[in-house]
Order: structure tokens, then sequence, then C-alpha cells
């Protein structure tokens, strides 16, 4: 069966043509609601459709619309859209309602719900970036050098944290696993705490810290820093420059750890003889001894107050022998509400 056309002459073009065996041909438009059965074959293989529904196709452009590929249980399904971007979606069956899980936007922003495994994740492909990847976390320079905070859980490190300048590694936290953690230096850089105009404070029992010397071995110490503190034969003294004295009696600066004053008392325990009072000013944390001053306010919970209690005993905890060079108690006065100065 042929229909053709002509242009006026006895030249006739096929435009459909159906052949004994079936094959049907057409130069024009297909219009039709429904196909059923077969396959299609667009440009001999360039664009396919199998029995089976399978669709190949070597290169294809999608203008408008969306794309839409879901699994038989309507539990999940890829949706790809020109104008929101690329989703990852969980169902609950019903084929009505789709959560997000991964979300990935025409702006190039990616959002996961989910957890990520495996590969590299860079915030550049080269330069100042960070870079995730085989459970390390690194930061690099513009000369693709290491630079600041990086981890390191390979080599038997156990999840160490180091600190890199210019590639060149200068301080760890290293983990040990059978003792703990330490802070440690590395090649040759010093460690410095604390900066000045501001207050450092330690809390617990530190080991180490300060020296423990006796005599003989303070004389044969060579490497003496100038403020250092150091315990000899039980008394604190300090290292001025020239010479070892001892801290508070001939020392006129007090406790010095680099310069100005430090209290010796600052966090130290003490015990008293008579309980403060138990809901205005009670004492929570040793008060007294945590560096904080209280404002001229009679309800500022810095206080620390008793009542009713004609002589007060505080006894101080300085866990070593150390002399005392001046002593200093403040309080306040607000004699409208029935507060004294202690006399």
């Amino acid at each position: 069966i042929r229909i053709q056309k002509s242009t006026g002459g006895d030249n006739w073009e096929d435009v459909i043509f159906l052949d004994a065996q079936g094959n049907g041909n057409f130069t024009g438009k297909v219009v039709s609601s429904q196909f059923e059965g077969g396959s299609i074959d667009i440009g001999d293989g360039v664009f396919t459709v199998d029995s089976a529904g399978n669709v190949v196709s070597r290169s294809m452009t999608i203008i408008g619309g969306i794309l839409i590929i879901t699994r038989n249980d309507n539990k999940a399904r890829v949706v790809i859209d020109g104008i929101s971007g690329f989703k990852i979606q969980k169902g609950d069956g019903s084929g009505k309602n789709w959560t997000d899980m991964v979300y990935i936007d025409t702006e190039g922003n990616a959002n996961f719900t989910g957890i990520i495994t495996g590969g590299v994740i860079r915030t550049s492909a080269e330069g100042a970036r960070i870079e995730i990847s085989n459970n390390q976390l690194k930061h690099y320079n513009n000369s693709e050098r290491l630079q600041g905070l990086c981890t390191n859980t390979i080599a038997n490190q156990f999840g160490d944290v180091e600190v890199y300048d210019g590639g060149e590694l200068i301080f760890r936290v290293y983990v040990d696993t059978s003792s703990g953690a330490w802070l440690r230096q590395e090649n040759g850089k010093p460690l410095f705490i604390g900066r000045s105009g501001h207050n450092t404070y330690c809390y617990g029992n530190w080991t180490g810290v300060i020296q423990n010397l006796t005599r003989e071995q303070a004389s044969e110490k060579e490497d003496w820093l100038n403020n250092q503190i150091v315990v000899v034969d039980k008394e604190l003294k300090m290292w001025n420059g020239t010479e070892l004295v001892p801290i508070g009696a001939n020392y006129t600066e007090g406790l010095t750890f680099s310069t100005g004053t430090q209290l010796i008392s600052l966090g130290k325990h003490y015990t008293v003889s008579h309980a403060p009072h138990a809901t205005a000013y009670n004492d929570v944390n040793y008060e007294l001894t945590n560096g904080i001053k209280a404002s001229t306010n009679y309800r500022d919970s810095e206080y620390v107050g008793w009542e009713h209690v004609d002589v007060l005993d505080i006894d101080f905890d300085f866990e070593i022998l150390m002399s005392i060079k001046e002593v200093i108690v403040s309080g306040l006065s607000s004699t409208s509400v029935g507060i004294y100065i202690p006399q």
C-alpha cells in the first residue's frame, strides 16, 4: 500500500508505504494518541525504544518540562528539572508524597540529608582550600602547602590534631591511647599560651609545669627562662634573669608569669568555719578565689555572705610552701539593705 504525492506531472513520490511484511515508512508526521507493542528506532540506532520500554539515546536535549524516573514500588525516584535542578526523592509508596534526599539546584548548591561515603571533598580545585579525604581534614594555602589546622588518623596516629605553617608541622595534639593526650611542639617551634593583657587560668592538678628541684639541681640548671618559676626544696622561687629569688618575700612584683602581678590565691580551694547564707549569698565553686570581681549591685551572685556570724575563719590551701607579701579582702557595704563590710 502506498500513498504518493506529485508536483503535477508524472513524477510520484512515496509519502506512506506499507509493504507485505508489515513494515511502514512515513515521510511526514505521525500523529497518534497511543502506540501498542513493537519498538522504535530513529536514525538507525540514534534513538531506540524496545518492546520492554528501555530507551537508548546517543544524544538528548530536553527543552522545558521535567524528567521523572520512578521506582516500581513508588518509594524512590529521580527528578530532573531545568528550573529547580536535580533531585533524588524518597516516597511513602503511595506515589503522592515525596521527600528530597539529595537536591542540587541550578546555582550549584547541594543538599544531602543522608551520609556521604568515600571520595574527596574540596572547597576549591586548587590553591587555598579545605580538603576532606581518606578520613583526613586538610587546610592548604595558595602555595599548595598545608596551613593551619589538620587531622591525622593514619600511620597509627589515632586521631592526632596537627597545626602547620607553610607546610611545616609546628604543633600537635598527640593522642596516646593508653595515657591520654599530649600538647607537643614540633620541629623546634615554641608554644605560647595566653595573651598579653588577658588572664589565663588553669584548673585541676598540673604535673611537670613547675619544676620541683633540689638545691643541687637548681645550681646545675643552665637553661633558665626569665621569670621562670620553680620549687626548690619546697620553696617557691623565680629566676629574675641572674638568680633565683623567693616569691613574695624579696620579689617586689609578686607571683609573675610574664609581666605584671598575679594573685597566688587565684583558683585555690579553701574551707570556712561557718557556712554562708544558703540562698542569697551561697558559695558556688570557690567564688572568693575565682578571679571575678562582683559589681556594686548587692544582688550580684558573685558575692559570698554570712548572717549573724561574729568570727569567721577561712583556711586557704596553697598546696606548696610559699611566702605571702600582702592579703587583700574586698567586700560590700550597703547599710540600707542590712549589708555591712567585715571588720
